[in-house]
């Protein structure tokens, strides 16, 4: 980056080496600024030229003809900066979500014990807090949701009628996750947008809605009620794993997410993008 080196956290390449693939091949279908054979003349006439020199050198169409010119390529500059915004956001989110698992997985599974001779036995259990495993979770809902409102950011370069609102388009959803997002590509009436809002209503029966609660119970209650960190049975000396309000196990739970949304942004490149041909 011009006179300054920038190095990344080696101990974050197991995280990035997953998410730099993700979206690399996708094509903004502009296939190099073509211009047409008036355009070049206009051009030709105005090589070496000041900005005052043109008046004389070009006449009123021909400006026009410059200005066009300008402008498309204003805009064409602007779709390719903010196509690389978006997927670079994305890769980011990616990597935020793998980052929270993995602190999450370290603390289970390199877990230090409580010491029992110390803790009350004539209990029958004992419900041993960690706190990396408590907020971490919290910031995983977090940056799972938020990976899916960058995503929409993606697709709506893509998808137009996704281009709308913020508090209208994205998966903030109103009595269910991504709702309004799907009512906006079923509007469109277009084969691939019916296509896209298939799979998004199918993802967010299967995983998204039930992230969109907990992260909401995390966002506007400050926590997840009746989340259970280590609990230990203090007769059989047994120390369960943290679990979900429902009972589900949380790590494995975490790595279904991770694995769920990881699946989902490479059917949306695979599916529902253009690529590069080659």
């Amino acid at each position: 980056m011009r006179d300054k080196l920038l190095l990344s956290d080696s101990r974050f390449d197991q995280y990035r080496r997953e998410s730099v693939g993700l979206f690399s091949d996708i094509d903004l279908g502009m296939d190099g600024f073509r211009i047409s054979d008036e355009e070049k003349e206009v051009l030709n006439k105005s090589v070496n030229k000041t900005m005052s020199d043109l008046d004389s050198v070009l006449n009123s169409d021909e400006q026009k003809i410059l200005n066009g010119i300008f402008v498309r390529k204003l805009k064409d500059n602007k779709k390719m900066n903010n196509l690389d915004i978006a997927i670079e956001n994305c890769r980011h989110k990616m990597q935020a979500v793998n980052y929270s698992f993995s602190l999450i997985e370290n603390e289970i599974k390199n877990l230090v014990p409580p010491v029992y001779e110390k803790l009350p036995m004539n209990l029958s259990e004992t419900e041993f807090i960690n706190d990396v495993i408590l907020f971490e979770f919290e910031s995983f809902l977090m940056q799972v949701y938020s990976s899916l409102d960058v995503l929409i950011h993606l697709l709506k370069i893509f998808y137009p009628c996704l281009d709308g609102e913020e508090w209208i388009i994205g998966f903030r959803g109103g009595q269910k996750a991504g709702e309004k997002t799907i009512a906006s590509l079923r509007a469109s009436k277009g084969v691939k947008e019916r296509k896209l809002a298939d799979l998004f209503e199918t993802e967010i029966d299967n995983w998204i809605d039930e992230v969109h609660k907990l992260r909401n119970m995390v966002a506007h209650r400050s926590k997840v009620y009746s989340l259970q960190l280590f609990v230990l049975d203090n007769r059989k000396k047994i120390l369960r794993n943290p679990q979900l309000p429902s009972g589900t196990d949380m790590f494995e739970y975490c790595k279904m997410i991770k694995g769920n949304l990881l699946s989902l942004f490479k059917k949306i490149s695979l599916d529902f993008l253009p690529h590069v041909s080659l």
